[in-house]
């Protein structure tokens, strides 16, 4: 959710101006590729920011790298880094029901020279499938996550499979929309940085919940079809944004709105000088020691209030039509720190390789706060978790928990067509054992049997569950936040089979996934879920729910 303070700053102290086209020129065909109606766009002219002045001292640095090296570098990678030209981003319209699960990327590549699309195809993935959407064809990697699609020997797109899904299904692109303006800027001026925001998309009970969380005086700001902000680096550089609205009644509510929380932006940087001065003399004595990070921070932010003040007693907000605009200069400072920020990420580099693992180490805490949601919400709906298995009249396990919350991960259809009197490998159950439920896969492993989870969940001996029981809330008295609920398991089994780990406290653990640098997730009681490089101290304790242990991640 949108924190409002946040928006009042967007919307009051970053609006800026967008350049009127008396007629607009057709699209670059990357841009041509974006629906006006996306959620939101980002445009970069990488050839031209690398060209400007505010990477000079990085491209002195890389003269200095030497020509066997870029040289063998571009033998390594394809798209060689000399014919990147610009990079869109876009996120397609959604309803956002599902919260930012919902929002499912593409990323458009432009290229002054055609792409070696073979060569490209093998750094991608090991393995590739071609499918077919109803009016392009695209490839993904073996496990369905990322796709590309090749425009053309010029043009490519990659992104989530969804997105390039989406994308390869429409036929016509949509060409009316919030994003218009957004596209046109980046289409028409020589702003290396265009980014667009739809507000439309955001459901209406969201907005409402929105709109009840800021001062009466702004809401009308915030009806907004969208917001567009730019940056071109000419002179010192300015800052370029815009906000629409979809008639004048709209905009003439917001231009009131404008004006009130002006004020009210005026009154917040009143209190916030007095209590930054108060940091910067303190209570008249000499400071001591420890004080003075603090004090030289805050006499900092009286310079910066005193920035914004000053903007905002220009006023300098026009408005044409149904948009609110005006241009910033940004700060001298500003190239500079640019630069220093570019090389600095140089210097990162060796820790990009760690971003992969780190994203997939999220999915992968995600994947068991869905569990945690389902078991809750099972708990909730039968009084008490499920039993590890789901068995049959002499308590023969023939099923796994996995599949009794199925409902609760969205894969009702899935669960209604189980035989739950039968095992799970029997020869109509086995058929719904091999689809691959993306909740119950570790991210990123490439050799993950079909149908297979390390998921799974201690039971037996006061454990959290028991065989044949359910376990209700109230006999885990050691407390939610204290037991474990779901483990990795190094060992994969069939998700539908009830193959779980017997705890038995006299025997040996048995063995965590080390998937993720070489530690593991596991899934708590709250629904919180917690990584460990190793076995921590107590871990017999923290699987029983009742012994009465203290025990401490800390």
């Amino acid at each position: 959710m949108f924190r409002p303070m946040a928006l009042l700053v967007l919307l009051i102290g970053g609006l800026s101006a967008v350049a009127q086209q008396k007629a607009s020129a057709p699209l670059a065909p990357d841009l041509a590729l974006v629906p006006a109606d996306a959620l939101a766009v980002g445009h970069v002219k990488l050839a031209d920011l690398w060209k400007s002045d505010a990477l000079k001292d990085v491209r002195m640095i890389y003269s200095k790298v030497g020509t066997d090296a870029v040289a063998a570098f571009d033998k390594r990678f394809v798209p060689v880094l000399s014919t990147v030209d610009r990079l869109t981003i876009y996120i397609p319209a959604t309803n956002l029901e599902n919260g930012p699960e919902d929002m499912k990327f593409v990323g458009i590549l432009s290229l002054t020279e055609p792409l070696d699309q073979k060569k490209f195809l093998k750094q991608f993935a090991d393995k590739v499938v071609t499918k077919k959407g109803k009016f392009a064809n695209f490839v993904t990697d073996e496990d369905g996550y990322i796709a590309v699609r090749f425009i053309s020997p010029t043009i490519i797109a990659f992104g989530m499979m969804e997105g390039i899904q989406q994308m390869c299904d429409t036929k016509d692109v949509k060409t009316d929309g919030p994003q218009r303006l957004t596209l046109e800027r980046a289409n028409n001026t020589k702003d290396p940085v265009v980014l667009g925001v739809s507000l439309e998309t955001i459901p209406p009970e969201a907005r409402e919940e929105l709109l009840q969380q800021v001062p009466d005086p702004i809401r009308p700001l915030l009806l907004a079809n969208g917001i567009s902000l730019s940056m071109d680096l000419e002179g010192d550089g300015h800052l370029h944004a815009s906000v629409s609205y979809a008639d004048e009644k709209l905009t003439d509510g917001a231009e009131k709105a404008l004006v009130a929380g002006t004020a009210m932006a005026m009154e917040l940087i009143k209190d916030g000088r007095k209590q930054l001065m108060e940091k910067v003399t303190g209570d008249g004595k000499p400071g001591k020691i420890e004080d003075l990070p603090e004090a030289a921070a805050s006499l900092l932010g009286l310079g910066a209030l005193q920035h914004a003040e000053d903007i905002l007693k220009t006023k300098p907000v026009k408005r044409s039509g149904t948009t609110l605009a005006m241009s910033q200069p940004l700060p001298p400072q500003f190239k500079t720190i640019l630069g220093a920020g570019a090389l600095g990420a140089s210097m990162m580099a060796p820790a990009v390789g760690n971003i992969r693992a780190s994203a997939q180490r999220a999915q992968g805490q995600n994947n068991l706060k869905q569990i945690g949601l389902a078991l809750h919400s099972y708990h909730d709906a039968n009084g008490a978790l499920p039993p590890a298995a789901i068995v049959d009249k002499k308590g023969k396990p023939l099923l796994s928990w996995r599949v009794a919350i199925l409902p609760y991960i969205e894969q009702q259809a899935l669960y209604n067509q189980f035989k739950l009197d039968e095992p799970w490998d029997s020869e109509h159950n086995l058929k719904l054992t091999q689809i691959n439920i993306k909740t119950y896969m570790i991210p990123g492993q490439k050799n993950q049997k079909p149908g297979h989870t390390n998921y799974r969940v201690f039971h037996g001996n006061g454990a959290m569950f028991d065989l044949v029981k359910g376990t209700t809330f109230a006999q885990i008295t050691d407390g939610l936040s204290n037991t474990w609920m779901v483990v990795e398991g190094e060992e994969s089994v069939p998700w539908s089979k009830p193959d779980d780990f017997e705890f038995d406290p006299k025997k040996e653990l048995p063995k965590f996934g080390k998937f993720f640098q070489g530690g593991f997730n596991v899934l708590m009681g709250d629904g919180s879920v917690r990584f460990y490089k190793k076995p921590p101290a107590m871990t017999k304790e923290r699987i029983t729910r009742d012994g009465g242990e203290v025990t401490n991640d800390e």
